[in-house]
């Protein structure tokens, strides 16, 4: 069983295809929660030097369009109607009452100490994710760095089907990523995803 593994690309479009060769060629079968096979490895590492260059892999099956809609609707957008949680959701209004904005929070930690280690935003509720809700958040910490006048994003995934849903993660996290570094006045550094479990679908 491969259970860890580092991926390095210049941009996300570069690094899919290595991911998806990685998987199949080193991946164990391993069925998930509701019987599903999949292809699955370990502590995946994917570091993208220049995440907001050539954004879409090729052949991805959502369009920029697509792309920009859904990282507005489910990363950048507070209150989604119709959905049971987003990502933005959990990380603009942390408890769904207005009181905790965790983006905000790190902005301003930024603005205050460049040399923070403690702008980490978490989107796993112990008292929600496994047991009110069905299908928790796939994505469940999200650390960002200031070094050197550039905004480094590091973002934990529980688990993470690396063929259809990736790109798309990389995607937001990436327009999340540029909303901070606009909002700090520094430029956008690196993304680096790990995925715990790793996987495509069979």
């Amino acid at each position: 069983m491969r259970i860890s593994a580092v991926i390095e690309a210049d941009t996300i479009e570069s690094a899919h295809p290595k991911v998806l060769e990685l998987i199949h060629n080193e991946g164990d079968e391993h069925s998930d929660e509701y019987g599903a096979k999949t292809r699955e490895v370990f502590n995946l590492m994917i570091k993208v030097k220049n995440p907001t260059e050539k954004m879409i892999p090729h052949a991805f099956h959502m369009t920029k369009m697509e792309l920009e809609e859904y990282a507005l609707k489910y990363y950048l957008s507070p209150k989604v109607e119709g959905e049971v949680y987003t990502y933005g959701e959990r990380m603009l209004d942390f408890k769904g009452d207005g009181e905790y904005n965790q983006i905000q929070h790190i902005i301003d930690k930024l603005k205050k100490n460049a040399n923070s280690r403690r702008a980490v935003v978490v989107l796993w509720d112990p008292t929600r994710d496994g047991t009110k809700i069905e299908h928790p958040p796939c994505m469940d910490m999200l650390v960002y760095n200031l070094r050197n006048g550039k905004l480094h994003c590091t973002s934990v995934f529980r688990s993470n089907d690396m063929l259809r849903a990736w790109p798309a993660n990389a995607f937001g996290i990436t327009r999340l990523q540029e909303f901070i570094a606009g909002e700090i006045g520094c430029e956008v550094g690196t993304l680096t995803t790990m995925s715990i479990s790793a996987h495509i679908y069979l």
